[in-house]
């Protein structure tokens, strides 16, 4: 049987402060008392320790780390745990709707 290289689809570069932050969000959700949360958590937490892939060009810090579809979902869902109690009341989502409206209809009298 031969080995496959498969390349993760998602490719982020990002400055070491970044991954840094990254790294401290991942740590402080697995310490949520949540199993899927934090199994989660500790599972990104220990892939990008593992494979990110740190560069020095230049002077310039920066790692590179590859993601599958499933976790950079994953991933987005993390920040957004950890952020959630400081997100403002604002329903967001109204505005899109409003926003979303204006553009169809300026579309429309455009053609």
């Amino acid at each position: 049987m031969t080995f496959i290289n498969k390349k993760p689809p998602v490719f982020l570069r990002v400055s070491k402060n970044q991954f840094n932050t990254i790294i401290s969000i991942l740590k402080n959700n697995e310490k949520i008392e949540i199993s899927e949360i934090s199994d989660w958590s500790k599972r990104l937490l220990d892939k990008l320790l593992k494979y990110s892939v740190p560069h020095n060009d230049d002077n310039i810090e920066y790692v590179n780390i590859g993601l599958y579809i499933k976790e950079a979902q994953e991933m987005i869902n993390q920040f957004l745990i950890f952020n959630s109690n400081e997100v403002s009341d604002k329903d967001y989502y109204e505005v899109l709707i409003d926003l979303r409206e204006q553009y169809l209809n300026s579309k429309n009298t455009n053609v």
